[in-house]
């Protein structure tokens, strides 16, 4: 696993326990890091979506919208033009 890889990991993992600003932060860092593709996709290692479990509904619909937009941006970007931005 790259560097950038085990950093993602390990914010990934801490996501459950942060609150309003630090998750924020956390998840800019996740989005900027690299592709944001592989947060959203079932087999990665880096799936997202395990993290949330357990976090309030209102958290978990704030972290699909910033998935969503990342995606968004990164296409718009030119850098994926083939992803969904769907979770």
């Amino acid at each position: 696993m790259h560097t950038w890889e085990q950093t993602r990991l390990s914010i990934i993992e801490s996501l459950p326990d942060e609150t309003g600003l630090e998750r924020r932060a956390s998840l800019d860092s996740l989005f900027e890091l690299g592709e944001p593709k592989v947060l959203g996709t079932k087999d990665d290692p880096l799936w997202l979506a395990p993290a949330l479990d357990g976090v309030p509904n209102e958290v978990a619909a704030d972290v699909n919208e910033r998935f969503k937009d990342a995606v968004k941006k990164r296409n718009d970007e030119g850098k994926n033009d083939d992803i969904d931005p769907g979770m």
